[in-house]
């Protein structure tokens, strides 16, 4: 019910226009083609014009609610599809001048219509026309004006002129029709001329065209030729040729032709949108299919890019994959190369160069052209061999030729050939090798060597087909024959696996001396070795032990059955280890019932040991195997023995030992079993030695020995026993420390001391040099150290030096002689330490803390129990040697620091002082550099301390200054390069420090010593020193002269002489008049009367005079 009211309108609009032409007596400008599925039960016309023209249909869509909805729709009347009904060309025959006949018959068709008629006239008739109508548009201008006045009716005249000239403009007064004529009849594809360009300018030049009018009418041309190639929708290699010698003959470049078939592409896909709507119609995809074919075949003689591009534009008109578009074309192109290849082998003048020009055209890449010759070769053999079972020398000719046609090398050809007559020559083969899974004569073997050398010359095999024919019949015979003996095997018929097994045998000696004379390989050993490979190793291993017991029946292996055992572990890929796995498993039940049967009645005499030796050789039980089996049943022996809950007997000591020689076996082959089974019962005899306290008592040492002699346990083991249970006990005693570590509260009242009590600390304080004392009373590291050296572990390892000494000789003074003495030392290595069972972290804490105590106890003797435990505890806590020394430098040095900064307070270090900096050195093996480098930096740190201080307050302090000074000297530390004090610090210390021994008279002129020890103390130049000095001298002298006057004039005597005095001391070093305005003539004089009057009494004449001149001078008085 779909689009009734569509098609309704579709017929009014069709046969309104079909009576219009019927009319105009224009039937014949179609033809009607009835279509195979109706598009909604209408005609629709086939227009034979290649121009588009379209009429606006109205199609009817239902929605959902039912209303009607119009939408408009083009219809392309001339349908490319539709137009292969005007010529249909039935097949591909048609010869190069049909397709200039049909070019030509297409146009003369057009020119069947009214409008063709008129473009058809001769220029001369156009322009005649062409006035007339110009004429007559004007004349009926002026005659229809709806006014008669010629104003107006001159205006409407030149309306329709206009008009008229603008219609004259349409119509093209060229013969379109009889230019396009006239270059067909140029065309002629069969001629060796590849361009007609002379022609075409000629035309140009007749019908006065422009390039671009010419250029039109060939791309016309073009494009007509395309539809009608496209009519028929198969494609044959001619067309493809044809094509590509139509865009030469008519001069088209590649750009032109990628327009051409770009416009074509447009108006072609209208008309696919058009048929795609008819269900069942599948010519649309065919020619869509083989335009687009063509179109890659044409775009391939232009560039790269080129090519790319232009197939990109019309690909991107369909929407179509580029993948898809390409397995099109490589589809096409191996059909019709297989189409050639078929035609071409019925024709005897064809050359291999023949297929290598059509697989250029078609595009065909040579890896796919070998493939389809590959293809064709390979049928050719087939068809040969299901006809004659072989080939024949006709047959074998025709095959060289063929070979040669399609340039196939040799060795592919031979595979080719292998392929097919594989199934052939295995069949034969096959047959072959099922009679030699027996035992056969030089007769038979001659008779299979002559059926093999048969079947290779029927079917042309090289050597190398037939060794690889060979390779792979055997290897699946083989694995059949494998097959049928598992088969019996798991319906428990071992007699008849074990004759199917020895098939596989046979079938291998009997091959080794057919595959030797027939083919160059002859060692097929990798056939063999490999075929285990192909099954479960467990169902190989129950074939090898199904025939290991058939050949033990007997209880014995011959020479044969020993080649045979030999052969089948090297055909099934079993090695040495597992062969002699599965022999053990297999005869070692025989032999040990042997054994037992003798350890049963505990007759251990010669002639059972006879017997047992005639077993094992009978057997082929190799030496090896023999002892592990005797091992075996001796350890089972002693294993019963000690499990009951007492130790050995005499008598069980005894009889084992004569069961061990009856044996034959060495003490060497059986300890290891008495130091795995005996180590329980000797462990537990040793926990009980070690107690709770993990000491043995001495008196049970050589209880333990005797009990090892008795279990007979080797010494070695006995030590790995008993170092064990240490490392337990020391494990134990750690894990207690660190408990009582974490448990450990402060530190309680210090405890009463002896009578060598540490002189570091002072009384009443636990921790002088700053580090958290411990409670060494109960110290658990102290226990192991104890149980490490009561029991004895330590290893001594004494070793030897010599030693070099100068002697002084007696009575001669300033004489020595050299000295060599030979000097030990006992190192100690321990055997057993704490290293891996607990993190080292928690080690080398416990051992840090244990240190730490040992600086930190008060008593003396504390003191030395600890240090002397110090240098063992390390190894026994599993630290090595730089861990040890790590944690001696980090506490080491916090001591060392302490002790320092304690000793340094009085401002220097006296010989007790620093003998205890040496033992701590030497006890924590401190390098001698670093303990240097800590005396150096806190003495350094020590004067620093001072002058901090002395800057700390707003005035500088001159006996502060002077000794921190003198502290600096004595330690040795410069304030300049040590300390890199400023200059302008050192400065003013020196001026504090002078300026107070003038003061004091300290310095004086005659005694000026002190100047230069304190200019060197504070590091300064001689000139800066100066200029400080003479800033110091004037300034208090003037600062003196000030207090002076000041006195003065309050009438203070006293202080007046006191300043005066003052100034006197600072000038008697430099004397220089002081010029300063306070203090006037009227008062200098008064100063200098006022010390004449008061000067001191015990001055002599000759001081006073002295003096007196100074004040005059510093007074400026004449």
């Amino acid at each position: 019910k779909k689009g009734l009211t569509s098609i309704n309108l579709i017929k009014v609009e069709i046969f309104s226009s079909w009576h219009f032409l019927k009319s105009k007596k224009m039937n014949d400008f179609f033809l009607y083609k009835k279509m195979t599925t109706n598009y909604y039960d209408a005609f629709i016309p086939s227009l034979i014009v290649g121009k588009n023209f379209s009429g606006s249909l109205k199609q009817t869509y239902f929605t959902s609610n039912k209303s009607t909805i119009f939408k408009k729709k083009n219809f392309y009347r001339n349908s490319i599809i539709k137009n292969q009904n005007l010529i249909y060309m039935k097949d591909n025959t048609n010869s190069n001048e049909d397709y200039v006949r049909i070019l030509d018959e297409e146009f003369i068709s057009h020119e069947k219509n009214l409008k063709s008629k008129l473009q058809s006239l001769s220029p001369t008739y156009k322009k005649l026309i062409s006035l007339l109508i110009f004429s007559t548009s004007l004349v009926s201008g002026w005659y229809f004006a709806p006014s008669r006045k010629p104003l107006i009716c001159a205006g409407f005249s030149v309306v329709t002129g206009g008009a008229g000239l603008f219609l004259l403009k349409k119509f093209n007064i060229k013969n379109e029709f009889e230019i396009k004529k006239q270059i067909i009849q140029k065309i002629n594809l069969d001629s060796e001329n590849d361009s007609i360009i002379n022609e075409l300018n000629k035309i140009q030049k007749e019908n006065s065209l422009t390039e671009i009018e010419i250029k039109s009418e060939v791309s016309g041309i073009y494009k007509k030729f395309l539809e009608v190639l496209l009519r028929n929708p198969n494609t044959s290699l001619e067309e493809i040729q044809n094509l590509k010698k139509f865009k030469k003959i008519l001069n088209l470049s590649s750009q032109e032709v990628g327009q051409c078939h770009y416009d074509f592409a447009q108006n072609l896909y209208k008309d696919y949108i058009v048929m795609l709507e008819r269900e069942g119609v599948s010519e649309p995809n065919e020619i869509i299919n083989k335009f687009f074919f063509l179109s890659d075949r044409v775009f391939s003689l232009d560039s790269a890019k080129g090519f790319q591009y232009e197939s990109a534009r019309i690909r991107k008109i369909f929407l179509f994959l580029e993948e898809n578009v390409k397995k099109n074309c490589v589809d096409k192109s191996i059909k019709l190369y297989e189409d050639f290849i078929q035609k071409s082998l019925l024709n005897p003048l064809i050359k291999s160069e023949n297929f290598l020009e059509t697989c250029s055209i078609l595009g065909l890449p040579i890896a796919l052209r070998d493939e389809i010759h590959g293809k064709f070769y390979e049928q050719k053999i087939s068809e040969i061999l299901s006809a004659e079972q072989k080939i024949s020398e006709v047959e074998k000719k025709n095959l060289e030729n063929l070979q040669n046609l399609f340039e196939i090398p040799e060795e592919l050809a031979q595979n080719y050939l292998a392929k097919k007559t594989e199934p052939l020559i295995s069949s034969e083969l096959t047959k072959i090798f099922e009679k030699l899974k027996v035992q056969i004569n030089e007769e038979e073997l001659t008779e299979f060597l002559n059926i093999i050398e048969t079947k290779t010359q029927d079917f042309i095999l090289s050597k190398q087909s037939l060794e690889k024919s060979v390779t792979l019949t055997l290897n699946k015979v083989l694995c059949e024959q494998v097959e049928n003996s598992l088969k019996f095997l798991r319906g428990n018929k071992k007699l008849q696996s074990v004759q199917e097994t020895e098939k596989i045998l046979y079938l291998k000696r009997n091959f080794g001396k057919v595959s030797g004379k027939i083919l160059e390989k002859k060692d097929f050993s990798e056939i063999f070795s490999n075929l285990g490979n192909n099954f479960k190793g467990d169902d190989i291993k129950k074939i090898y032990i199904t025939y290991l017991n058939s050949c033990l029946a007997e209880k014995k292996i011959s020479e044969q059955d020993e080649k045979n055992l030999l052969e089948l572990e090297q055909l099934f890929g079993i090695t040495t280890k597992e062969s002699s796995e599965i022999y053990k498993i297999t005869v070692g039940p025989i032999l040990e019932d042997q054994i037992k049967k003798v350890l049963e009645k505990k007759t251990f005499n010669e002639e059972n040991k006879a017997k047992i030796n005639e077993i094992t050789l009978s057997l082929k039980i190799e030496e090896n195997l023999s002892l592990e089996i005797k091992s075996s049943i001796y350890k089972e022996t002693l294993k019963e023995i000690l499990s009951k809950e007492s130790f050995p007997t005499q008598k069980e000591q005894e009889e084992l030992e004569n069961f061990r020689k009856f044996l034959s076996l060495k003490w060497d082959n059986v300890q290891e079993f008495h130091d795995s089974l005996s180590e329980v019962p000797y462990r537990k005899s040793l926990n009980e030695a070690l107690g709770a306290t993990g000491i043995i008592p001495k008196n049970y040492w050589e209880g333990l020995e005797n009990l090892r002699k008795r279990l007979r346990l080797s010494e070695q083991k006995a030590k790995e026993i008993f170092y064990t249970a240490i490392k337990d006990k020391l494990r134990i005693g750690l894990e207690k420390a660190i408990s009582d570590n974490k448990k450990k509260a402060q530190p309680k009242g210090s405890e009463s001391g002896d009578a060598g009590e540490d002189p570091t600390v002072a009384k009443g304080a636990g921790t002088a040099l700053g580090i958290e004392a411990g409670n060494p009373s109960g110290n658990e590291l102290v226990n192991l150290v104890d149980l490490y050296s009561k029991n004895s572990i330590f290893i001594e390892n004494e070793k030897v030096f010599n030693e070099v000494n100068q002697v002084s000789l007696l009575g001669q003074t300033g004489r020595a002689e050299i000295k060599n003495s030979t000097k030990s030392k006992i190192d100690y290595s321990y055997p057993v330490n704490l290293d891996g069972l607990f993190n080292k972290k928690i080690t080398t804490d416990m051992y840090r803390e244990y240190l730490v105590e040992c600086f930190s106890v008060k008593s003396q003797n504390e003191k030395r129990k600890l240090f002397n435990n110090l240098d063992k505890l390390g190894p026994i806590l599993g630290l090595n040697s730089s861990e040890i020394e790590s944690i001696h430098s980090s506490v080491g040095s916090v001591v060392y620091k302490q002790y320092l900064s304690q000793a340094l307070n009085k401002g220097f270090l006296d010989k007790s002082e620093m003998a205890f900096l040496s033992n701590i050195q030497d006890t924590l093996s401190m390098s001698s550099s670093k303990c240097s480098e800590f005396i150096r930096e806190a003495k350094k740190n020590k004067v620093s301390v001072l002058i901090e201080s002395i800057f700390s307050t707003s005035k500088v302090n001159a006996d502060r200054v002077s000794d921190m000074r003198k502290i600096a000297k004595q330690l040795g530390v410069d304030l300049n390069k040590d300390l890199e004090i400023s200059s302008d610090q050192r400065s003013r210390m020196f001026r504090v420090e002078i300026d107070n021994a003038i003061e004091k008279g300290k310095i004086t002129k005659e005694n000026q010593e002190l100047i230069g020890e304190i200019q060197s103390g504070f590091g300064l130049p001689d000139d800066l020193s100066k200029k400080i000095l003479l800033q110091c001298i004037s300034s208090r002298c003037e600062n003196h002269l000030v207090n002076a006057v000041a006195s003065l004039r309050t009438n203070n005597t006293q202080d007046v002489i006191k300043e005066i005095e003052k100034m006197l001391n600072f000038g008697d070093l430099l004397p220089i008049q002081i010029k300063n305005s306070i203090a006037s003539e009227k008062e200098r004089a008064e100063l200098f009367s006022l010390y004449q009057t008061n000067f001191n009494e015990g001055l002599s004449e000759e001081q006073y005079d002295k003096k007196s001149k100074l004040l005059k001078l510093m007074l400026g008085i004449n």
